[in-house]
């Protein structure tokens, strides 16, 4: 156990130009990681050191610059354009409106022509934490505290299945999640909390609770929207969507003002359009199949199609929400033209339930895609090394494949019927 503290210690040298540094140490962290993964659960570990070496690996990695993404500077300036009395959505960070709002700040932001992309209930918390001081620690402490969350919830839930409760440490104790919310401080802690929330409160009945942590979570990154096959599948659930609509309405409705009628719907999703539209990295399927379509737009229409139609698929087979959803999840995933590592992020809570090593190794071979920021420290370009796909998916695929053939000769051996 000490020997893993001490590896996520070593994580605290990182500094942007230690490239070989940080992937060396990385590895080592994901071995650690790896050997409580296989060695840990089911033995006697508690709650009570889940948690304890979940924050202390999170202090360690917290004093760590978020070198491996810009975005939380993005956070805060949207909070200090609310807290200035403009509408994030108004105005994109370059806009001579916001001139007077630019500091050094401004100088780390990527994407300065395109508009904020990310929903009200985030951008409600960007600026209480800007409102507290503009600093980028303190954004940090607020998606952290939801990460903290997220790993207490795993732990009721867990107990609530009648699992181990060692099983949280897939989650909570993963070298990447540390990365991306104690040192990157993503704003993906947010929306998986209250994904995680909504799925457990609907399996406990708590069917309004549960639909309103959901519209918490599309208010926060948009990923809820994922289980909308499957609740309206089953008439129990499908009177309970209005809540979910109702609540995502009520989110927005603060971020209407400066618009005009007419602006409104198409001002507030501008900027997630254009992430969706114009924006690819680090894609499986969708880059394999870009080579046969010119258009890209059109083949991302392809793609969301049968996602919704995989969706309803699976509604109608499996009962199982916390199942379909993680499915769901994995295939949103398949299919994206965008696969930043913190987006695998959204994997591991389901993980914790149905540990699938291959779901495993991607959160550590995700990281492979990092090589992009010693590209672009040299030629200030994004483009991914062709290589880096190759074996970050072909490694987590056969993994896939291997696992699902054990698990049919399983079930095949005990003359259960394999759908």
């Amino acid at each position: 156990m000490e020997l893993i503290f001490l590896g996520f210690l070593n994580l605290s040298p990182i500094t942007p130009g230690r490239f070989g540094l940080t992937f060396v140490l990385f590895s080592l962290a994901f071995l650690l990681y790896f050997g409580a993964v296989k060695c840990l659960p089911g033995r006697d570990v508690g709650e009570v050191e889940v948690l304890a070496f979940a924050f202390f690996f999170r202090l360690t990695v917290f004093f760590v610059p978020p070198f491996a993404s810009d975005d939380i500077n993005r956070y805060v300036w949207d909070g200090r354009v609310q807290n200035a009395g403009v509408n994030p959505y108004r105005y994109a960070p370059e806009a001579p409106e916001l001139a007077f709002l630019r500091d050094a700040n401004y100088d780390g932001i990527r994407s300065k022509s395109v508009r904020t992309i990310y929903p009200p209930l985030s951008e409600v918390l960007f600026r209480a934490a800007a409102r507290i001081s503009p600093e980028v620690w303190v954004q940090k402490l607020a998606f952290i505290f939801f990460d903290v969350a997220t790993i207490i919830l795993l732990l009721f839930y867990l107990d609530w299945r009648g699992r181990p409760p060692s099983w949280a440490l897939v989650y909570a104790w993963n070298p990447l999640v540390l990365l991306e919310f104690s040192s990157s401080g993503h704003h993906d802690a947010l929306g998986i909390f209250f994904l995680m929330s909504g799925i457990f409160l609907l399996e406990k009945t708590k069917n309004a609770a549960g639909m309103s942590a959901l519209a918490a979570s599309f208010l926060a990154t948009f990923t809820s929207i994922l289980v909308v096959p499957w609740i309206l599948w089953r008439s129990r659930f499908r009177k309970y969507l209005w809540t979910f609509l109702a609540v995502s309405l009520i989110g927005y409705l603060p971020f209407w003002r400066g618009f005009f009628p007419w602006e409104r719907a198409m001002a507030l999703v501008a900027g997630a359009g254009t992430y969706f539209k114009d924006w690819c990295f680090n894609a499986s399927v969708y880059a394999v199949l870009s080579a046969f379509f010119h258009n890209g737009l059109m083949l991302e229409k392809i793609l969301l199609v049968i996602l919704a139609a995989a969706g309803f698929w699976l509604a109608r087979i499996l009962d199982n929400l916390l199942a379909y959803v993680g499915l769901m999840v994995s295939a949103a995933l398949i299919v994206s033209p965008v696969v930043y590592p913190w987006h695998v992020c959204w994997l591991l809570p389901f993980l914790c339930f149905y540990p699938f090593w291959s779901g495993i190794l991607w959160s550590a071979l995700v990281c492979l895609s990092y090589v992009v920021l010693s590209v672009y420290a040299n030629t200030q370009s994004l483009v991914l090394s062709g290589w880096v796909p190759w074996i970050e998916y072909g490694v987590v695929f056969s993994f896939l494949i291997m696992e699902l053939m054990r698990w049919r000769r399983r079930q095949a051996s005990r003359g259960a019927v394999v759908a």
